[in-house]
Order: structure tokens, then sequence, then C-alpha cells
């Protein structure tokens, strides 16, 4: 990861941050909150630490890593530069072994029949709008709106793309089962399910996560 994006929250309980690979932070001091967890090798060069790392692998450091508030622990071999501040390296522990983790593996969950979705009031398109719902192979929104709250969007074949929004934000679920979600906004707070995954392009984006039933009440009604 480059730039500048942080992880975690300084506002919100942190909580813990689980890589189930390699992590690389290179340039940008971004800020990483709450413990670290990472199944992989690590590489950090600007972040600010706020919390403990653990690393089951090896541990690389570049220049100008800030640990002040946090401690390393790391299985592996140890690279850094020769000239390092012990401030840096008396903080990097190795150790035999660090908490392990296991990632569910849950699967992708189904689209159901388009009658279903067409019962339940949702449209092929359209400018997102409050509590509008989506149901097409991909949905793109590329230009300026107005923030939009407690959106459902299902993308049956493709992409869900939202940007373009400047300084409005979208609120709601995006659930593209066969490809990606790419979000360019001022912010976004809901539930991401995507196959490839989820991008976010724009610099300040404030991403939260929250649980399916902040939006729908009964699970009868997931899109899913």
């Amino acid at each position: 990861m480059g730039g500048s994006a942080g992880l975690g929250s300084e506002i919100s309980p942190p909580g813990s941050i689980y890589v189930n690979g390699d992590l690389t932070l290179r340039n940008g001091q971004r800020a990483v909150y709450g413990d670290v967890y990472v199944n992989g090798d690590c590489f950090l060069k600007d972040p600010v630490i706020h919390g403990d790392v653990y690393v089951n692998g090896d541990l690389e450091l570049d220049w100008t890593p800030d640990l002040t508030h946090a401690r390393i622990y790391y299985t592996g071999n140890f690279v850094h530069p020769e000239s390092m501040k012990n401030k840096i390296l008396n903080r990097c522990n190795k150790v035999a072994a660090v908490p392990g983790f296991v990632i569910p593996d849950y699967g992708m969950p189904p689209v159901k029949g388009d009658a279903w979705y067409s019962s339940r009031g949702y449209v092929s398109g359209g400018a997102l709008a409050d509590d509008m719902k989506i149901f097409a192979d991909n949905y793109v929104s590329s230009s300026w709106l107005p923030p939009a709250e407690n959106v459902i969007i299902v993308a049956e074949d493709g992409d869900i793309t939202l940007t373009g929004l400047g300084g409005s934000g979208v609120t709601g679920v995006l659930f593209a089962p066969n490809g990606k979600v790419v979000f360019s906004g001022a912010s976004f707070e809901g539930v991401v399910i995507a196959k490839d995954g989820f991008f976010v392009t724009s610099g300040g984006t404030e991403v939260t996560f929250k649980n399916m039933d902040e939006y729908i009440s009964d699970p009868a009604d997931y899109p899913f």
C-alpha cells in the first residue's frame, strides 16, 4: 500500500487488524490504529503505528516508521538500515511464536432470482438516492450526486463503480458476487461483499464497515 491511507480508527475502538499474507506499507505517513496480526512478512517504511504488530515471518524496516506507541514481535529475519536509530530497533522483538488466527472462508453467497428483487422494489438503474435498491448486471455512477443513505446495490455479473462523488458519501450495502467495488468519494459506511475486492481510489475517504442488520433488519430480506 502506498499513499497515506490509514487503517483502523482513532475515534472508534480500533479492535484488531488481521492480514492473511504479507503486509507492505510504503510511502505515506499513514496512521495505523489497533493491534495488527500478519500471517506472512511485513515491510514498513513511513507508517505511524499505534498498536502492537505480530509478524509470523520476516520483518523489514525502511528509514522512517514511527513506533513510539508500538512494539513489533516477529518470528523470522529482521532487515533494516545499518544506521537506524536504537529507539526504533529496541521496539522490535524476535520471538519464537506469535498469536495465530483463522480467517473464516464463507465463500461468496449467490444472488436470488430476478422475481425476488422486482417484488421488493429493486430497479435496474438510475441515479443514487436515499433508500434506493438496485439489481443489475453491473452498476456505474461516475458523477457528483448528493449524499445517498441506506442504498442497496446488487451487481449480479460485474462491478459496482461509485466514483466522482467529491464531498458526497454513501451508506448502505454493496454486493458484487462476481466482480469488484470501486469507490471515490468523501465517505462510505456500510457493508461491502465483493469477489474481487473493494478499491478506494480517492484520498481522504473515510470508510466505516457496519453489520448487515444496521441496514436490513430481517434476514429474509438480505439480497443473497
